[in-house]
């Protein structure tokens, strides 16, 4: 059982905070750590960082779609003991659970820009630049 909570998500009981911040380095991760961590970008370095970020015996779930192979810091996985765990496929009632959320969660400081169908030329050019943009929504209605 899920459940969206302010700041935080509860799971099966248990409350966990939730954190968003364009860069992960800016968490607190000494005070909090993590016993798992989402891969979701699909880059190298996120992919390297995600296992720099967990626990010892955490668990690091790739759920992007990496175009191509990446480096990964096995001599990190074994000291610390790290389950990596891949990812590709969910069920309708994953997406309806996401979306229920996802309205209670502090995901506005993630999106850096917000266009209109008519500017997704910009919305492209912009995501060249990841110094200056996280995510970038075009809407389409």
């Amino acid at each position: 059982e899920v459940e969206a909570l302010d700041g935080a998500i509860k799971v099966n009981g248990k409350t966990v905070k939730i954190y968003s911040e364009k860069n992960p380095a800016d968490l607190p991760w000494k005070d909090v750590g993590a016993d798992i961590v989402f891969e979701c970008a699909g880059s190298s370095p996120a992919a390297l960082q995600a296992c720099a970020l967990v626990r010892p015996r955490g668990k690091v779930v790739v759920v992007s779609t990496h175009k191509e192979p990446h480096a990964v810091d096995l001599q990190r996985i074994n000291f610390r003991e790290i389950t990596m765990i891949g990812t590709r496929v969910y069920t309708r009632s994953s997406y309806q659970k996401a979306l229920q959320m996802i309205k209670d969660l502090p995901f506005d400081n993630l999106i850096s820009h917000r266009l209109d169908i008519d500017d997704a030329a910009k919305g492209l050019e912009l995501m060249q630049r990841p110094e200056d943009v996280c995510k970038v929504i075009i809407n389409t209605n």
